[in-house]
C-alpha cells in the first residue's frame, strides 16, 4: 500500500492539472510480470501501486531543491527501471545496493534520480551522477545529491 504522504500529495497534484508539464501513463501489471525474476522481488509492492496507479511514467514535473536550484524528472516506467538496473550506469552498478531508477533529466544531463528500498515506503529521491566511477559504493559516495527528503515531495512542489 502507498504511504499516506506520498498518495495524498499525488492524489492532491493530479487534482490541480496545471501543474502537469508533460503527461505520464499508466504502467500496465503486465508490465510487472515481464521483469526478470530478480528485479521483480526487488521492486516493493508500494512502487508497483505507484506505477500502475497513477499516470506516472512519462511524467515530467520541475521542482526546485533550493532557491537557486530548479531541476526536472521525467518519471520511468518498468521498462526504464529494467533498463537502469542491468544496462546502464550508474543503476547497474548501485542498484545492488538498493537503488532504483525513477526517472531521467528530461534536460539531457545524463543523471537519473533514484530511491532507495531500504529507506521506507516514502523514501528521499537521489540524482546520481553517471560518471562518477563505475563501482557502487564510489558512486553513492561521490556521486549522490539528495534532491528531495521523501518523494511526496515532489509533487508538494511540482510545478
Amino acid at each position: 500500500m502507498i504511504d499516506t504522504k506520498l498518495l495524498a500529495a499525488i492524489e492532491n497534484f493530479f487534482n490541480h492539472p496545471q501543474q502537469i508539464k508533460f503527461e505520464g501513463e499508466k504502467e500496465d501489471e503486465n508490465g510487472f510480470g515481464s521483469l526478470p525474476n530478480e528485479l521483480k522481488a526487488a521492486l516493493p509492492p508500494w512502487y508497483v501501486e505507484f506505477l500502475t496507479t497513477f499516470p506516472i511514467n512519462g511524467l515530467i514535473i520541475d521542482f526546485e531543491v533550493n532557491p537557486d536550484d530548479e531541476r526536472s524528472i521525467e518519471f520511468v516506467g518498468f521498462e526504464g527501471v529494467q533498463d537502469e538496473f542491468y544496462d546502464l550506469y550508474p543503476g547497474c552498478a548501485i542498484g545492488q545496493l538498493g537503488y532504483i531508477c525513477i526517472g531521467e533529466d528530461p534536460t539531457g544531463s545524463g543523471d537519473p534520480y533514484f530511491i532507495n528500498i531500504h529507506e521506507g515506503e516514502n523514501p528521499p529521491v537521489y540524482q546520481i551522477y553517471h560518471d562518477v566511477s563505475d563501482v557502487g559504493e564510489e558512486i553513492i559516495q561521490g556521486g549522490r545529491d539528495k534532491v528531495a527528503g521523501q518523494l511526496s515531495e515532489l509533487f508538494v512542489v511540482g510545478q
